[in-house]
Order: C-alpha cells, then sequence, then structure tokens
C-alpha cells in the first residue's frame, strides 16, 4: 500500500511539474539526467535567455532616478508638486514618488489622472478622499528595458481629519475637499 501510494505521489508531481513548468525549464532541469547539456537550442541554462541575478527586484531600481517620475516618465499637471522620491529595498516597488496638490485644485488633478491614467474616480470612505483601490497605470519603454512587467502605479488620497480647537477631540472630519490643506498623489515604479 505505501509503494502504490508514493508512485502515485510521484506520478502527481511529475504532472505537476509538466504542467506548471515551461518547455525549457522543464527540459533544461531532465537534460543532465538524461546525458545532454541541453534539450531546447539555444537554452544552456535552467533559467531563461537574459535572466541574471540583475533582474532581482533589488538591483533594477539603479536604472530609475529616484525623482519626479510623472516628469521623468509621463505627464504632470502643472497644480502636481513633486515632494520627494525613496527607493524601495525588498520590494516590486523599485521606487515611490510623492506630490501633493492643495485641496482647491485637487479636482482639477483628479481629472487629469482619471483621463491620462485610468485611475478610479475620488470617493469620500469614512475619514477622507481614496480613488478607492483603483490605481492608474502607464508605461515607458525604460521601465521595459528593466523588466517587462514594470510600469507606474498612481494613486490620490487625502485625510479629512482637521485640527478644529472648538472640537471635542480637537480634530473635525471635513467633507469640502477645498477646505482640505493637500491632497497626495503617490507614483511607485513596480514590477508586478
Amino acid at each position: 500500500m505505501k509503494t502504490k501510494t508514493r508512485y502515485i505521489g510521484l506520478g502527481i508531481l511529475g504532472l505537476f511539474l509538466v504542467l506548471a513548468f515551461p518547455a525549457p525549464l522543464f527540459s533544461n532541469l531532465w537534460a543532465p539526467f538524461i546525458g545532454n547539456s541541453s534539450l531546447v537550442p539555444g537554452e544552456g541554462s535552467t533559467f531563461p535567455p537574459g535572466t541574471t541575478i540583475a533582474n532581482t527586484k533589488t538591483a533594477p531600481s539603479l536604472k530609475i532616478p529616484c525623482g519626479d517620475v510623472l516628469l521623468a516618465y509621463a505627464e504632470k499637471p502643472q497644480e502636481l508638486e513633486f515632494i520627494g522620491c525613496e527607493r524601495v529595498k525588498n520590494s516590486q516597488t523599485l521606487v515611490r514618488a510623492m506630490y501633493r496638490v492643495s485641496g482647491k485644485k485637487s479636482k482639477e488633478v483628479e481629472d487629469f489622472l482619471v483621463e491620462n491614467y485610468g485611475m478610479g474616480r475620488l470617493e469620500w470612505t469614512c475619514c477622507g478622499w481614496s480613488n478607492g483601490g483603483k490605481y492608474g497605470q502607464f508605461d515607458h519603454a525604460q521601465f521595459k528595458k528593466i523588466d517587462k512587467y514594470c510600469s507606474a502605479l498612481i494613486e490620490m488620497h487625502a485625510s479629512g481629519e482637521i485640527a478644529d480647537k472648538n472640537a471635542p477631540t480637537g480634530t473635525k472630519l471635513e467633507t469640502d475637499r477645498n477646505k482640505i490643506a493637500y491632497f497626495t498623489v503617490v507614483v511607485e515604479v513596480a514590477i508586478f
């Protein structure tokens, strides 16, 4: 009974390997056992051509300067002020650029991001404004040189909590977007 169970387990594992991995990977893993260096012409490695340690999630960020990503790789509304950028380590996100826009100009920037990048419309939820997880997105040729799945995501939000010395807690919720000091726009260049 144990032998039968073992063969069934090995059969399932073999089926998984055949179906789950692309042909070059499976063939090249199997090749040393049958005496060939590689069964797939031009594929002498277990991994696809061009795959190196430099293609991991940490190294490519060196190719994307940390700065005003929208100005460098896309279009940026004039009202949107660049406030900083950071490199993100050990993440799919390579760089994160932050921007701000006054509440009074936030609708113009929102309209631009919705129209040009497909970001979701801002909605009031609980305690602030958010695009509800519907990110805007854009690609650029420089991103594709890093990884074919590299692109930029855009989201916009603002807290509705503002200081109010007359409120019992010292803060109140402001739902009028024109009275909110700043909305934040975040652009992340990431590999998905």
